[in-house]
Formats: C-alpha cells, structure tokens, sequence
C-alpha cells in the first residue's frame, strides 16, 4: 500500500510523471496521449510499454551501460483512486507548460525503482553528513557527418541538435532565454570545455539540470538553493553555526541567474588546507554562513569546488562494472571519422593551460574520455549509429514488413523475448536490422540521465570504496555513486513525423539566425 502522505513530487518528462517517497523508492506514473483520449488500441498498449521498459533496460541498454549502472524497475498495480488521488495532490506543483497532459487513467500499472539520487545502504556505516546527487540530462555530444542535401541539412551536419532547438520558439517561450550549453563541450573529455558546459547549465537552467540534497530538489529551472546545500556539505561545522531555524528564514537565491557563463578562476588553496579548517577562511567573519553565502567570492568558490572536485572528476572516473563487455575495458571512448566533434555554434579557442603546476588537456579541443566513466559509457551508444532520422525510414520499413511476414512482436524482439535466427535471414535484413537496432540504442543513450551521488567518507572508509577527493586539498574524501536513467524505448514507426519536426526546427533556426546578421 502506498501512502500518499509520503510521496513528494520529483520532476517529470514528456510521458512520466515522477514521485519519491523518504523509503528511497521512485515511482513513474504514465501521462496521457496528447491531447486526452478515449481508450484505444494506442492508449491500451501503453499497459504493455510498462513492461517493455523493463525488460529493453535489462536486456539491450545494460549491455551497453553495464548492469551496476542500470536501476531494474518493478511494475505494480495500484486502483484509480489512487490515480485520482496524485492528480489532485500534484497537479498544483507541475510546471504550467507540463499541464497539456495529466496523468494516464486508463492504465493501473506504474513502475518502482530505487532512488539514485541516496548512496546506496551498504555504503552507509562509511559515510556522514548530508547526500549532494546532480541529475545531468547531456543530449547527444556528437554531430553526424554525411552529404548535405540542402541547407538544413548542411545546419545539422555543424551543430548540435540540442544548440539549435535553443533557437525554437516554443524552446524560448518555455524558458526565458537560450542556454549556451552544448553538449559538445561536456562530452569533449577537455577540462575547461566540460567546465564551461556545466557552468552553462547553472547560468540558464532548464531541464537538463537538476541537483538534490537527500533526495530534495536544491536546483532545478524554478528552484536555486544549491549555495545553501553546497555550504553544508563542505563546511558542515561552518553551518552548525547557524541555527536551522535562521537558514530555513533565509532564502538562498543564487546571484548567477544571469547570462554569464565562465566564473572566475577558482583560487588555488595551500597545501594544508582542508575542507574543515578551510570554513574558517571563508571570510573575514564567518560567524553566520547565511552572510557568507551573499559573498559572491565564497558562492563561486563552492559551486568551482562542486564542478571541478566533484562533478568533473566523476563523469570521467573509470567506474567497473561486473557486467562489463570487453570493449569497455579499459581504452578511451573511439572518436570515430564519422561524426564532428565541435559546434559551429559554440566555438571554443585552443589553449595551454595549467593547474596547481599540471598541465591540463586544454591544449586540444578534445581530451580523453574513459570507456568505463559515466561519460564514456553514455558517449560510446550515443555514437552507435552515424544516421540521421531519415536514413533510418527505409531499413526500418524493412524490417517491420519482415517481422508482420513472419508474426514477430518488435517489443518483444527489442524487449530479448524473441531472437531472430540471423543464419535464415536475408543478407538485407540482417543488415537493416542491424541499422535500426544501433539507432534506437542511439537515440535513448541521447535522450538518457546521468546520475552522480555524492556523501563525505568517514575516516575508516576501505580503501577498496570508490572515493574522490581527500587530497589534502578543498575537497573532502567522498564516496561516490552513479547511474544512468530514463532508458524508455523510442517509437521508431514515427520516424517520418521526427524528420518533419526536425525540418522545421533547423528551419525556424535558419531564419533566426538571418535575421541576426548585420
């Protein structure tokens, strides 16, 4: 039985609304088709999709990700009650251009899953103080190469998808304000690029950013108490100053709501500093950190010591799993001929620079990325198919008339129900099957989250925990947990409709743009 007195709102996609509850366990409750309709064949298959989720993440993307890295979901049953219910009690929290779709009352199915966002239980005697976890949605960090027909072809084949639709109107009326984000710089494995990215996404938040402190929202597009919830994590005995009462009075909004993007350079602290007697320099008087916090020295040297201790590190940190293919063995991520690595629209000049007396890899436009970090792993089935949408029409129209001749389900085929004996197959089928396979990998691997889940390590943590920091520098030894989520099979009979969309977007893009010149 579920207690919806417990649940709280999480956030929520374009098909899913998300709540959590303070057991650790996420629950993904299914939206209606849009607009509303009646029960249909369309609507009735949506009961069916519960379970395809469910066995494609099993059986296809945790052999791309590894299975330490892919949460397993359970479908339960719950009554329209219960429906009704959280769409009465939610409804007021979601965000107003998410209320075009309510919640799906013609399906009782919802899926559970643990909460990536808590260091898992077994690491709990090895840890202290509060949970920081950053929810990072990347979009696709590489640019297809290939002829262009035309010239919304040629815009896609030199820009980021993700950097165009920033010219969308629906994107501008949505937001505010374009992002300067590119998912070009987070994937391209060079320090300063990836710090520009996240920086980017701090500066203008949309929905590919969200941050929790013990599984509550601390930023997302309409909330920034990150300062608040980074000061407690460096510096817990600077907080314990203040009393909990004064810090709840307090409204800790960033100053950084604006369009700038690159902070200051982050200061180099001396050797024998540390994350504890580092709260007594934060400024002249550190007797409230409520006033240190409107410091925009100290806000940007904690969010500098998140981004660059934490956050950074981890994404390209070599995570085994034991699930893991021989390909993600060790290695760094293949930057294939296929694909452009740089966005005409977020150009970035080539430097040397150096760091606490190393040099960094800001040399090159591209750095290394590990296979087995979260990164590399999201990166690597990203990059599994070099088509665009419109390449993808004519296998895929092959292999569903394939499938109708010989009485196979698709889902059932991408769910590892069925599998095809390739030995009787035609040559052009296996070949098209092959297509259309690495495509849908591709595009759930671009449409995927990364999770990053830290806590401070206690002093007797083993050695044999995963752990960054505890250098001797501003960062405290801390163990870390990532996942990667929302791996939901796209529909690929709309693939028509995808490429129209895609079309109008660039479109709309060129036309802003030409407007733009001199």
């Amino acid at each position: 039985m579920i207690d919806l007195s417990e649940l709280t709102y999480r956030g929520e996609g374009n098909n899913n609304i998300v709540l959590s509850d303070n057991r650790g366990t996420i629950y993904r409750i299914r939206k209606s088709a849009n607009p509303a309709m009646l029960p249909t064949k369309k609507t009735r298959a949506f009961k069916k999709r519960r379970q395809l989720t469910i066995l494609f993440g099993r059986n296809r993307m945790a052999h791309y990700f590894g299975s330490d890295f892919v949460h397993p979901f359970e479908v339960i049953e719950v009554d329209s009650s219960f429906l009704s219910a959280v769409d009465e009690k939610f409804t007021p929290m979601r965000p107003a251009f998410r209320l075009n779709r309510s919640i799906d009352f013609h399906t009782n199915r919802i899926l559970i899953t643990s909460d990536a966002s808590r260091i898992p239980p077994q690491f709990d005697a090895f840890c202290e103080g509060s949970t920081l976890c950053v929810e990072i949605k990347p979009k696709f960090g590489a640019i297809p190469c290939g002829p262009a027909e035309d010239e919304i072809e040629a815009a896609l084949r030199r820009n980021a998808m993700f950097c165009i639709m920033q010219y969308h109107g629906n994107k501008l009326r949505m937001w505010g304000q374009p992002s300067s984000y590119c998912p070009c710089d987070l994937f391209s494995g060079n320090l300063d690029r990836m710090r520009r990215a996240i920086f980017a996404m701090l500066a203008v938040r949309q929905n590919n950013l969200r941050v929790f402190q013990d599984s509550h929202c601390v930023l997302n597009n309409n909330i920034d108490r990150l300062d608040e919830a980074l000061m407690e994590f460096f510096h817990p005995k600077a907080i314990s100053l203040d009393s909990l009462d004064s810090r709840q009075a307090v409204n800790f909004t960033s100053s950084y709501d604006s369009i700038q993007v690159t902070p200051p350079s982050p200061q180099v602290p001396s050797e024998d500093s540390s994350s504890d007697n580092e709260a007594n320099n934060l400024c002249a008087k550190v007797c409230r950190p409520s006033e240190c916090l409107r410091d925009p020295t100290v806000s940007f040297s904690l969010r500098n010591s998140f981004v660059e201790g934490l956050v950074i590190p981890t994404l390209l940190a070599e995570f085994p799993s034991k699930s893991d293919e021989r390909s993600l063995l060790g290695g760094f991520v293949n930057r294939s001929p296929k694909f452009r690595y740089d966005c005409d629209l977020h150009p970035y000049p080539s430097s040397n620079g150096v760091k606490n007396g190393k040099e960094m890899n800001s040399g090159s436009l591209s750095g290394d990325v590990p296979k087995s970090s979260p990164l590399g792993r999201v990166y690597t089935a990203q990059m599994e198919s070099p088509l665009l949408h419109k390449d993808l029409i004519e296998p895929y129209k092959k292999v569903s008339a394939y499938f109708e001749e010989h009485d196979i389900s698709w889902d059932s085929y991408i769910g590892g129900k069925v599998i095809i004996n390739l030995s009787e197959a035609p040559p052009n089928l296996i070949e098209s099957l092959n297509l259309v396979e690495k495509h849908l990998i591709a595009m759930v691997a671009r449409d995927c989250s990364i999770m990053l889940t830290f806590r401070r390590a206690t002093k007797d943590c083993p050695d044999d925990i995963f752990t960054v920091g505890g250098d001797g520098q501003r960062i405290p030894k801390t163990i870390v947990y990532s996942s990667i989520v929302d791996l939901d099979p796209k529909e690929l009979s709309n693939l028509q409709e995808r490429v129209d969309s895609e079309r109008g977007v660039v479109k709309q893009f060129l036309a802003v743009r030409a407007e733009m010149k001199p």
